[in-house]
């Protein structure tokens, strides 16, 4: 079992003695060596890093702070007028404007951008519920109320429906905690969801752990933090040991995506639960980040096995585990076993993942659905 649980305390550029917080570094090669300005990437990987730096307490108010406005000073000051000539993207502008302002920056070109975006009813150009909710976020950040009522019950709809989520689909996934991050602000603000949206966080989390996919397990956890719950403890333990796993390059900007984000949501998780400052060299440099690998397929192998059952599935974890367990590898033995003492919900899990009472012409097999909104 603990296999899976321990790893060896390696990653390029790590010095246990020093352990730099680097944040002011990272956001300068994200800034300026990871992607050309105004490339859609760029725009992103900005968006996300200052997102997170203002999300947790101790940037807001350490010494990140004056290393992240050293480096965004000039880029403070033209956001406004980018985000006017480029309205479609006015979601990363905007939200680039408004957490320089929370980590420190002096002005009022957030509250000009919010202003900019409700007279030109930006928000209504989005087709998707997603990004509507996200846009309703950011301008209710300078007091303006953009949420209707119809759209917070459809996505409550949607993240209490808690079936969904046992059967392996990513981007619905990544749908679920990103309505939690927009309804609670990233945690800033109260909001009392249906135990039913726990629940579909925990299915969601199993899923995650069980294919050994650290960005949205990260990103689960972070969903129940915002939302007040436990957080199992076997998936932190899990997060923390892929934390000290990841490797960086230095000196190459990646010529495809690498692995920045899932670095990114692993390290938020990791502060956000009282974690120390990142454990890698993060240098103002290009950098390409990499992933720890997968070890046990597991999420593949079991949904084959179910597939191959047709007619015979049951959904009955108890009758069905012997079988299941018959046909794993010791690490798929010790990853399914963690899961399984993960949370008492595994049980209710596996009868929706197994989809005993659907035609096998209908199951989707683990790994399908879309990438990260």
């Amino acid at each position: 079992m603990s296999n899976i649980l321990t790893f060896p305390n390696v990653s390029v550029g790590f010095d246990p003695t020093s352990r730099p917080c680097g944040f002011g570094a990272l956001a300068e090669c994200v800034l300026r060596h990871r992607h050309p300005k105004h490339n859609a990437y760029w725009l992103k990987e900005n968006a996300e890093i200052l997102n997170v730096l203002a999300s947790i307490p101790s940037c807001v108010s350490g010494p990140v702070r004056t290393d992240v406005l050293g480096v965004y000073q000039q880029t403070y000051a033209d956001l406004f007028e980018e985000l006017k000539f480029f309205p479609q993207y006015y979601r990363f502008y905007l939200s680039m404007l408004l957490d320089l302002e929370k980590l420190g920056f002096e002005g009022d070109l957030g509250q000009k951008a919010v202003e900019f975006v409700v007279a030109h009813n930006l928000v209504e150009t989005e087709l998707s519920d997603l990004q509507r909710a996200e846009g309703a976020r950011l301008i209710a950040r300078r007091g303006i109320h953009g949420w209707q009522d119809d759209l917070v019950a459809r996505l409550i709809r949607f993240a209490a429906r808690s079936e969904t989520f046992a059967v392996p689909n990513k981007k619905a996934c990544y749908e679920l905690t990103h309505i939690v991050f927009y309804l609670t602000d990233y945690g800033r603000v109260p909001f009392i969801l249906a135990d039913d949206v726990e629940l579909s966080l925990i299915f969601s989390g199993l899923f995650a752990f069980l294919d050994e996919d650290a960005d949205l397990l990260a990103e689960v956890c972070l969903s129940l933090m915002f939302i007040g719950k436990d957080v199992p403890e076997i998936w932190q333990h899990w997060l923390r040991a892929q934390r000290l796993q990841f490797q960086v390059e230095y000196g190459t900007a990646p010529s495809q995506i690498d692995a920045y984000h899932t670095f990114l949501m692993v390290e938020w998780d990791a502060l956000s639960s009282g974690a120390e400052e990142p454990v890698l060299d993060l240098r103002p440099a290009p950098m390409q980040f990499f992933a720890p690998r997968k070890h046990a397929n597991l999420i593949t192998h079991v949904s084959l096995y179910l597939l191959n059952l047709s007619g015979k599935r049951t959904g009955n974890w108890d009758r069905d585990r012997s079988h299941i367990f018959d046909r794993l590898t010791p690490m798929g033995t010790a990853l399914l076993e963690q899961a399984i003492l993960s949370t008492p919900h595994f049980e209710a899990f596996y009868e929706g993942f197994a989809r005993a009472d659907v035609s096998s012409e209908s199951v989707l097999l683990g790994g399908m659905g879309g990438a990260d909104v």
